[in-house]
């Protein structure tokens, strides 16, 4: 697992982490070998505002090159939609991900809820 401080986890979270341990332990009886490659939810976090920085750029300059303006005009009411914005795809790309969980699951939507870890704003 990842060399971050552990969280506490909900009950939810214990049924889970429980259920993959008899799940990987199944397999590992099969014959199959575990290889961790899980990264901290820090980490992930990074590696998406690194990753967003080159579209962000991009997007920027081909606005600017169509409309010959900033891509934010910084009006009030503008930074307000733009953030409405970002959390309104915050609950869609998360909905994609838990239908997508739901369709292709064993266990299909009962395997599926959603979270938030208040300490690294990440849901």
């Amino acid at each position: 697992m990842s060399k971050e401080k552990s969280t506490r986890l909900t009950e939810a979270e214990e049924r889970r982490k429980e259920a993959f341990a008899q799940l990987q332990e199944k397999m590992e009886a099969e014959g199959y070998v575990c290889q961790d490659l899980t990264i901290s939810v820090l980490t992930a976090n990074r590696m998406a505002v690194i990753l967003a920085i080159p579209f962000a750029v991009l997007f920027g300059f081909l606005f600017w090159i169509y409309n010959k303006r900033l891509p934010l005009d910084f009006e009030i009411i503008s930074l307000i939609l733009m953030l409405a914005l970002y959390f309104v795809c915050i609950f869609l790309h998360e909905g994609i991900h838990g239908l997508t969980f739901g369709l292709f699951t064993k266990g299909h939507f009962r395997s599926v809820s959603f979270g938030f870890i208040p300490q690294y704003l990440t849901p």
